[in-house]
């Protein structure tokens, strides 16, 4: 049921100029999409202060399709995501662990996670701020809520079995999908896509006990003040051969095409992961900021550009980490972590298209 309005926000999103990391550039009037269930599966288009004439430029980016109706929203998502890292940044600097800071488009609102022990002084800090002279230029601190919230556990573990392990963390993850690495200077075709944390540039990487291939590309970041847009890596194999397929233990689904970075909140979505198996993923929030807890890779990670999302029909273990989020035969995201609320977050793959990738 959600064909039409996911292909109607590709439209839409494939309208806005991208910037440099491969994130649209949105216009100030723009709230986000997310999808009426209740409404027949209907993309609802959120924007402030829009006038007939600026709602019929918006239904042309969508191709004019018939499943796209137009919601108000009080506040454009530049404007709240300004003010919700402006107050993660606040809560930051005032020794306050914020574990994720994301988007919630149908409530038009602005979330930030801190831990339990934390949340009376984070939510009185908050309420300060709704002072002058901070909410002349964040107005959206209106719409900023303060939640408790747990630590975002990378989903990577040592296992065997049909996995790929890190030569140097000695940490194992699971393949998101084989493909191609496009460079300036090269074309490689053998490769596959993972998550980043695990797996440092130009680390080795072990498939059934022995050395396959090396880290070429990785987004991921252990600076809070300079997050990484989304969590993944590329491995240009040396031996053995990336399949465009996704084995679901007897069965395997062909992969054709990779999905752009940015979808609507509340689609519904196959993940897949050796550990989890199979469950349903869905969109609940766009996250700006999210930090991610070491399970043996690293150190935590600080993230930007993911998707929180929630699992129904199944779950997600160690070991599920860089594991395929798909629908069909379309690749949407990478498995990044998942917190102890049980709130699942992925990586949008088309991150990873942006620097080269492709299938």
């Amino acid at each position: 049921m959600q064909e039409s309005a996911c292909q109607a926000n590709e439209m839409l999103q494939l309208s806005f100029p991208y910037d440099d990391n491969g994130i649209p550039i949105y216009p100030d009037d723009y709230a986000g999409t997310y999808i009426d269930w209740s409404r027949d599966a209907s993309l609802v288009v959120l924007l402030v202060n829009a006038d007939d004439t600026r709602r019929a430029e918006y239904l042309q980016r969508c191709r004019n399709s018939d499943v796209v109706l137009f919601g108000d929203a009080e506040f454009g998502w530049n404007d709240l995501c300004k003010c919700g890292n402006s107050c993660i940044n606040y809560l930051i600097e005032n020794g306050i662990l914020v574990y994720c800071g994301s988007l919630n488009i149908a409530e038009n609102s602005f979330s930030i996670e801190v831990e339990i022990d934390n949340f009376e002084n984070a939510e009185s800090m908050i309420e300060t701020l709704k002072q002058e002279p901070f909410v002349s230029s964040n107005p959206a601190i209106s719409h900023v809520k303060v939640l408790v919230g747990t630590p975002i556990i990378q989903l990577a573990s040592i296992y065997g079995g049909n996995s790929i392990t890190n030569n140097s963390t000695n940490v194992s993850c699971a393949v998101g999908i084989g493909g191609g690495y496009l460079t300036p200077s090269s074309d490689y075709t053998n490769c596959l896509v993972t998550c980043g944390h695990g797996n440092p540039y130009s680390s080795s990487v072990k498939f059934n006990g022995s050395i396959t291939g090396s880290v070429v590309y990785r987004s991921y970041s252990t600076n809070y003040s300079s997050p990484s847009v989304g969590d993944y890596s590329i491995i240009l194999l040396s031996s053995n051969t990336a399949k465009k397929q996704i084995q679901t233990g007897n069965s395997y689904v062909s992969i054709t095409s990779l999905q752009s970075p940015m979808f609507p909140q509340g689609g519904t979505y196959i993940k897949y992961g050796p550990i989890g198996g199979i469950a349903v993923c869905t969109t609940t929030a766009y996250c700006n900021y999210a930090v991610t807890t070491s399970n043996g890779s690293g150190g935590n990670g600080y993230v930007t550009g993911v998707w929180a999302s929630s699992l129904s029909g199944g779950t997600a273990y160690l070991g599920d980490s860089g594991g395929p989020i798909y629908t069909g035969n379309t690749l949407v995201g990478l498995t990044t972590a998942m917190n102890g609320l049980g709130v699942f977050y992925f990586t949008p793959i088309g991150l990873a298209t942006n620097v080269g990738f492709y299938i």
